[in-house]
């Protein structure tokens, strides 16, 4: 297929499209839309540049690409009411991020390093013998860990809601979680309903959440804020999720609410100072998960590319692209 990106690749993706889309004619507009060739079949975009006189200008055009499920733009409307096949995918990394988090979420609320910890232990709680296990639940939970449970019915609050956060709000729409959000700008009605979230003032949400994961961007004005006062909010059975920025938050508060009990747990890809110091507290808490920045990397952009190539090929197969449906503006 002739193939063309409107927007300008990142210098470390630049390699990809030869990787991932060597069987097809790639050709780059770089941000300039009168640069796409006008037998253009599928047109991959991030930005809003994407108008209906674009889209009428290329009569050969069979999928428009959008690469964003909450930034990003451009007119999909316009392609789609001239049969034009439209599909939407999450930006960079930002998906593995919002994964990552989900992990997390998962891993405290099923109790998933202490369970691990027992049953290598080989902790016994119940004391029964070895048995082969058949159909009957003889010795559930052998090791009696306590607070196993489920997010069915508990309410996520994600602070900062950009791409990261709305990709979080879809990968826990299975799990039936309530999922509240808050950031300075509030979405419009079409936008709530379209990714499923409420809105709530960050005190609000630090009090209802059972889990809250922030996505806040770092700056001056940003740097700690998540402190003792915030955590001081949130329900002592709470968990705290941060993937987005560290120095958001400030880490000897939120030490110290993991200590006292005051918050139930934390999962941690983020640190104040990395790699973490071998001498941090937080390396002695039992209730963190950490990872060591791994969250996003440019694998997110190998799903990325990943996703054009296969959409390509289900369009070229006269099959519908995968797309995560076409956000409201």
């Amino acid at each position: 297929m002739q193939v063309c990106f409107l927007d300008p690749l990142e210098e470390r993706v630049r390699e990809f499209p030869a990787r991932y889309l060597a069987e097809h004619a790639v050709h780059y507009a770089e941000g300039q839309p009168e640069l796409i060739p006008a037998d253009t079949e599928a047109l991959i975009t991030w930005s809003g540049l994407l108008d209906r006189a674009l889209v009428e200008r290329l009569p050969s055009l069979r999928l428009v690409q959008r690469i964003g499920y909450f930034r990003g733009g451009g007119d999909l409307r316009a392609a789609e009411e001239r049969g034009v096949q439209t599909a939407v995918w999450p930006h960079g990394v930002l998906n593995r991020v919002a994964m990552h988090t989900l992990m997390f979420l998962l891993a405290q609320s099923r109790q998933l390093l202490p369970s691990h910890q027992a049953t290598i232990e080989g902790v016994n709680a119940i004391g029964m013998e070895p048995a082969f296990a058949d159909q009957r639940p003889v010795a559930m939970n052998w090791a009696k860990i306590p607070r196993v449970d489920s997010p069915f019915n508990k309410t996520l609050g994600i602070v900062g809601f950009g791409e990261a956060g709305a990709c979080l709000a879809h990968q826990a729409a299975p799990l039936d979680m309530d999922v509240l959000y808050y950031k300075r700008s509030r979405l419009s009605p079409e936008q709530e309903a379209f990714y499923g979230v409420e809105y709530a003032q960050l005190d609000e949400l630090l009090r209802r959440s059972d889990f809250v994961a922030t996505f806040v961007p770092y700056s001056k004005e940003t740097e700690h804020s998540f402190g003792a006062r915030e955590f001081g909010l949130m329900k002592p059975t709470a968990f705290f999720l941060n993937t987005g920025r560290a120095n958001t938050t400030d880490e000897g508060a939120l030490i110290g609410a993991l200590k006292s009990g005051r918050i139930a747990g934390a999962g941690l890809d983020v640190f104040a100072y990395e790699p973490l110091p071998p001498n941090s507290p937080l390396l002695t808490l039992k209730n963190v998960i950490m990872t060591p920045h791994n969250a996003g990397g440019v694998g997110g952009w190998q799903d990325v590319f990943g996703r054009i190539a296969a959409n390509l090929s289900r369009v070229q197969a006269g099959r519908s692209p995968v797309s995560w449906g076409i956000p409201p503006a």
